[in-house]
């Protein structure tokens, strides 16, 4: 699983590095991200086998309703941050202007960032008490455009 803090005021994105699965630590030094063709990135949570899928709805691709796609991302285009997902097989996207949490350590992290953490912070916090979450944290500053 992931967790994944975005910080409005500084324009902040944050993710974890741990793939678990089968209630055991895969790896500490998983990549969660995509740059996409145009550019825009997509920060990942839920079943790795579904990321592709979203990628392919991002580009336009129904999927039929019944289909389980387990994954969504934070797309980051244009210098916003958008929550993404499917639903009914479209992909759907909407504009994220306030601080916003997703994966299996969200709700940690959103408390929080509630508290004065920055992204960054939230999820180091949200690593504390969520096993799926873990390994080096990446954060992303949206507006230079740049990992630091």
């Amino acid at each position: 699983m992931t967790t994944i803090a975005y910080h409005h005021n500084s324009r902040t994105l944050a993710i974890d590095s741990r793939r678990s699965g089968d209630n055991h630590i895969v790896t500490d030094n998983d990549v969660k991200w995509k740059q996409l063709e145009d550019g825009s990135l997509m920060f990942f949570c839920g079943q790795v086998v579904s990321h592709g899928k979203l990628i392919e709805a991002y580009y336009g691709k129904v999927f039929p309703e019944d289909e389980s796609i387990c994954s969504n991302a934070y797309l980051v285009q244009g210098g916003e941050v958008y929550r993404t997902g499917v639903e009914e097989g479209k992909f759907w996207k909407e504009l994220v202007y306030f601080d916003s949490a997703m994966g299996s350590g969200w709700e940690f992290a959103l408390a929080a960032m509630d508290f004065g953490e920055d992204a960054e912070g939230a999820v180091k916090y949200a690593a504390k008490r969520d096993y799926h979450t873990g390994g080096t944290v990446h954060v992303y500053n949206v507006k230079a455009g740049v990992f630091i």
